[in-house]
């Protein structure tokens, strides 16, 4: 069985140093949800992916509507 969790609205710092924690701890996953207040999901998965190795992380939710293809 594997285990993550959702981190609730925080920055792109905060997110990175909680996914960090995460994985120290022994978490499998870290999920964040879309629409973080003034920064994109996918840049806050960035920077969790510079703080972490090993931890799953991806997005509660990404409504394709609002991506454009360009």
């Amino acid at each position: 069985m594997h285990y993550g969790f959702v981190i609730p609205g925080a920055g792109p710092q905060e997110f990175a140093e909680l996914a960090h924690e995460a994985e120290e701890a022994g978490w499998d996953g870290v999920f964040v949800p879309d629409g973080v207040p003034g920064t994109d999901p996918w840049v806050v998965l960035a920077a969790i992916a510079m703080y972490t190795e090993r931890i799953r992380i991806g997005t509660m939710l990404t409504p394709f509507s609002l991506r454009r293809p360009w």
